[in-house]
Order: structure tokens, then C-alpha cells, then sequence
């Protein structure tokens, strides 16, 4: 088993971008493994502090990946969304982890990037 890394942000630039590069890679074996082993579309997108993108797609076009996602009905797409925003209000309501704040920031920062990614889809739809 891997060891336990606190989640939180690496403040040393370098670092950082050392993990960044590591994790990224990482990631697209992690999409690309399971996309041949479970035949299932993966779609993996992610933008480097520099503004590089990095991106995996188990089908031949990225867009029409994004067009599928933009074409499900709204309900499906905002199921993750819910879900992440139920966790963090559970977490709330959960007093003996009131010393345990970085569980509740992870989750919030999550909802915040579903949040983005949703409110972009809906502007690049109309």
C-alpha cells in the first residue's frame, strides 16, 4: 500500500511542479489502464500551473467526448455535483472531526471545480 499524503497545497513552487508532472503522468496510465481493461470512454483533462494542457482520450475525438457529457440531461450531469456538495454538508454536521478541517476544504474545493466545470458546459452550450 502507498503511503498517506496530507492533502493540501505544496507551497514549494518546484516541488509542486515535480508532483504535478509525476501525478499527471501517472493519471493518463491510470485512464488509459482502464479504458482498455473495463472498455469504457475516458476523458482526462488537466491544465499545469503554466497553463500547458494535458489531456487523454480513449476515442478518437476529445470533442465529441465533451458533446456527449453536454448532451446528457442535466440531472445526470449534476450528480456529481450533489453528491459532493451532500459530503461536504455531512462533514459539517460531524463535531469529532472539528480538528480535521483539510477533509471539509478538499470537498468544497471539489464542488467549486464541478461547479466551474458545469457553469462553462452551460456557456459553451447556448
Amino acid at each position: 500500500m502507498g503511503r498517506k499524503i496530507e492533502m493540501k497545497k505544496i507551497e514549494e513552487i518546484t516541488k509542486r511542479q515535480v508532483t504535478f508532472s509525476k501525478r499527471r503522468s501517472s493519471l493518463i496510465k491510470k485512464a488509459e489502464e482502464i479504458a482498455v481493461c473495463c472498455d469504457v470512454d475516458v476523458f482526462f483533462v488537466a491544465f499545469s500551473p503554466s497553463g500547458r494542457i494535458s489531456k487523454f482520450c480513449s476515442q478518437k475525438s476529445i470533442e465529441d467526448m465533451i458533446h456527449r457529457y453536454i448532451n446528457l440531461p442535466v440531472e445526470r450531469r449534476l450528480t456529481h455535483i450533489a453528491d459532493v456538495q451532500e459530503k461536504v454538508e455531512k462533514l459539517r454536521h460531524l463535531n469529532h472531526i472539528k480538528g480535521d478541517v483539510s477533509k471539509i476544504h478538499f470537498l468544497e474545493k471539489q464542488f467549486v471545480s464541478l461547479s466551474i466545470l458545469f457553469h462553462l458546459i452551460n456557456f459553451l452550450c447556448h
